[in-house]
Formats: C-alpha cells, structure tokens, sequence
C-alpha cells in the first residue's frame, strides 16, 4: 500500500477551518497503513483529522 501524502492546511475543508479558527501547526503522530491522521494546533486546543485511503476504509471512517 502507498502512503498518502501528510494532511496540508490548504486541503482542510473550509468548514473545519472556519470552526477551528487559526490553526498554529499541524503534527503527525506515528501512521498506520489504511488512513493517515494529523493533529490540528489551534488556539482553542486541538483537534484530530483522519483521512482514509482507499474506498472500503474511506466508509468504514465515515460510518
């Protein structure tokens, strides 16, 4: 399986943006093989995003 390329601030919904407000930084803990995850540093705290690969982990995540 390739790895996915790690979460970029310019690709993060603008919902999620608007809702988090100024993000600081992003940080990639240790990734697994079906989704890549990063932590959103914010002023209001922090938030976690996942992004799976592939269709079948792509609606296992959204269930």
């Amino acid at each position: 399986m390739r790895q996915l390329q790690p979460i970029i601030v310019e690709e993060i919904p603008h919902s999620i943006k608007k809702y988090v407000k100024k993000i600081e930084k992003v940080t990639f803990p240790k990734q697994g093989c079906t989704a890549d995850v990063g932590i959103l540093h914010t002023s209001k705290g922090r938030y976690v995003l996942k992004r799976a690969k592939g269709e079948k982990y792509k609606k296992w995540l959204y269930r």
